[in-house]
């Protein structure tokens, strides 16, 4: 199955929530998510690279926010600046 077939429609959060906080599921949102998922679960490392501006911290902590209960996360930010 395609990436595009099951990503998820966006919908705005009731509640209102800053601009910078919203993941707009798209198929890279999904497919890094995914491979997040599965290399976590088998204790390998994963290293996300790309461009400046492409969500790739984002989309790890909202990875980390999703699953943080069952896989156990202990959250640590640093951010770091081009």
């Amino acid at each position: 199955m395609h990436w595009k077939e099951v990503v998820p429609t966006f919908e705005y959060p009731v509640v209102p929530t800053p601009f910078f906080s919203l993941v707009v599921p798209t198929v890279d949102t999904l497919r890094y998510s995914n491979h997040l998922k599965m290399l976590t679960k088998i204790s390998k490392p994963v290293f996300i690279t790309g461009e400046t501006g492409t969500g790739k911290s984002m989309i790890v902590q909202d990875f980390i926010s999703a699953n943080c209960e069952e896989m156990e996360f202990i959250s640590i930010n640093l951010n770091f600046s081009a």
